[in-house]
């Protein structure tokens, strides 16, 4: 109920003259209006036509929840005693209704945003945004230059709303007044808001680094996790982004700024009143070798390099590959004394098409010879990335025989067999087959000679989780497809996404031909380790 000063005011409801209720606008007054931003646009609508504030065609969401802010505020001076401009509406204030905002409805869009998290962080400010039972709401928020209006998130919810899939979301999205982009990891989207033109790939490369960062220091980068090491996240993005520019990104140096998160430090800190930041700059921050702390010691030094390549290709009907190329990265661990300089070098650096690097690498050597020559920083960091397109030859370590109709009578029927090729002799692991089936799917009754296989009737996703492809015997699922009655002919079969991981081989026959190691005179133990795994694999039935 609102005062204002002495007098009440009222408003015509139902034909009796009643107080005029803001509808928990009394709660509102501690946590703002927030409540206005869970609010869908017809929901929005609703509310502005019961207040006389009727909207337009060309009305954004933010256009509407601005317009009925305005109006709350408006009330909300009013009520307190404050002199303040009444609004130029056709009806005086008083007459106007303000209804508490109603439970959102679950419908299609907001049932899927009930499965994610998510979590949006700016280079001018950045707000961290999670899921509740129904809609987007923003739990934490870092600000840098200037302070952004969680408003702007709205037009990435909405168009989250309009996509399927995580994957189906743009990666930029232009605003009026600002750009915002994106990615998604670990089940939450990060989304970067940036007032004046970048290159969006740079911003990708930090986000993606930001999301690395808290992986090394929690293990896992979760929404519980992040709730629970707030000071550390804060700590972290104010080294990591200093006045909207990247500053330190490298784990190493972040490490001797910030300590990482463990009880017993935890528990010093609560008792001594400390916090995690360290009261020296670290030592490799002012060198021209920043990311690698000097006066590294270790025992045993090893240097291990992972060369993991994810095929991406679409295979048609009859099994001939209509598009194939490989996304690589080399994965290293490196625990080596002192400040060792390598040089790795491959038996065939022309298969690379593009190649991305880590800022260690030398890339004057790298044009020159195709050798790649660093100083490499201490533990666990991604050397490089490549990329080797459709136009070289690629191999394809897996074949689907498969046969799906949905004409018979009764249902339909499927049988697909899966089995190795090109392999070179190395076994097929992880193997997992997934099938969205149409809508018409009632259920599926199927015999599986390996792993298990299980169909969602109301995502209707059949998956078949199949392991290890034993050349002997190759796994096969066959079965009936129970359809509805009365229901339209299928007019196209599905598609089959396949998954599956495959050790000791690179598919593109890239291999490492040495690893030479200067500056130090011991000698460390050298490993490297192949693996070929599923990008987006897609067989068409």
């Amino acid at each position: 109920m609102v005062h204002w000063g002495d007098r009440l005011p009222q408003a015509h409801v139902g034909g009796q003259v009643r107080p005029l209720q803001l509808g928990g606008y009394d709660d509102c007054r501690h946590s703002g209006v927030s409540w206005i931003y869970r609010l869908h646009r017809d929901e929005l609508i609703r509310y502005l036509e019961e207040n006389q504030l009727p909207a337009t065609a060309s009305d954004t969401v933010a256009d509407m929840r601005a317009r009925l802010v305005q109006f709350i505020r408006e009330v909300s001076d009013v009520s307190s005693g404050v002199p303040t401009a009444q609004p130029t509406l056709e009806k005086p204030w008083h007459q106007r209704t303000l209804r508490p905002p109603l439970a959102p409805r679950p419908d299609a869009s907001t049932e899927r945003l009930a499965d994610r998290g998510g979590r949006a962080s700016h280079w001018e400010s950045s707000s961290f945004v999670s899921t509740e039972i129904h809609y987007w709401d923003v739990f934490m928020e870092k600000h840098w230059k200037s302070v952004v209006s969680r408003s702007v998130c709205d037009y990435f919810f909405d168009q989250q709303r309009k996509v399927g899939s995580p994957e189906d979301m743009p990666p930029v999205i232009a605003t009026p007044h600002h750009y915002l982009i994106s990615i998604h990891r670990c089940s939450m989207f990060f989304v970067a808001v940036c007032m004046t033109e970048v290159p969006p790939l740079f911003v990708i490369e930090f986000l993606h680094r930001v999301v690395d960062t808290f992986e090394d220091y929690f293990s896992e980068c979760t929404e519980s996790i992040i709730k629970e090491h707030y000071v550390v996240v804060y700590e972290l993005l104010d080294e990591m982004l200093d006045n909207g520019f990247p500053l330190a990104t490298e784990s190493n140096i972040l490490k001797e700024l910030i300590k990482p998160p463990n009880i017993l430090r935890t528990i010093a800190n609560t008792v001594t009143g400390k916090s995690n930041v360290s009261a020296i700059l670290p030592s490799g921050q002012l060198s021209n070798v920043p990311w690698r702390r000097t006066g590294v010691k270790y025992t045993n030094n090893e240097a291990y390099f992972d060369v993991v390549e994810e095929v991406d290709a679409i295979i048609d009907k009859a099994g001939s590959t209509v598009f194939a190329e490989i996304q690589g990265y080399i994965d290293c661990c490196i625990k080596l004394s002192g400040m060792p300089d390598l040089t790795l070098s491959f038996m065939n650096p022309r298969l690379f098409d593009d190649v991305s690097f880590h800022p260690c690498v030398r890339f004057k050597r790298w044009e020159s010879e195709r050798i790649l020559s660093f100083i490499p920083p201490d533990g666990n960091f991604r050397l490089m990335s490549y990329h080797i397109g459709s136009q070289n030859i690629v191999a394809i370590p897996v074949y689907i025989r498969h046969n799906i109709s949905f004409r018979e009578a009764g249902g339909g029927r499927l049988d697909i067999t899966v089995g190795p090729k090109q392999t070179i002799g190395r076994t097929v692991e992880s193997v997992v087959i997934e099938i969205p089936m149409p809508k018409s799917v009632l259920n599926c009754s199927l015999v599986p000679n390996q792993g298990k296989y299980s169909f969602d009737p109301v995502s209707k996703v059949l998956m078949w989780d199949v392991g290890r492809i034993d050349t002997a015997k190759l796994p096969n699922l066959r079965g009936t497809i129970n359809l509805q009655s009365g229901a339209a002919a299928v007019e196209s079969n599905p598609a089959i996404n396949v998954q599956f991981t495959i050790n000791q081989l690179a598919v593109s026959g890239l291999k490492v031909n040495r690893l030479d190691m200067y500056g130090e005179k011991y000698k460390p133990f050298k490993g490297v380790k192949y693996i070929t795994k599923a990008g987006r694999f897609q067989i068409r039935m």
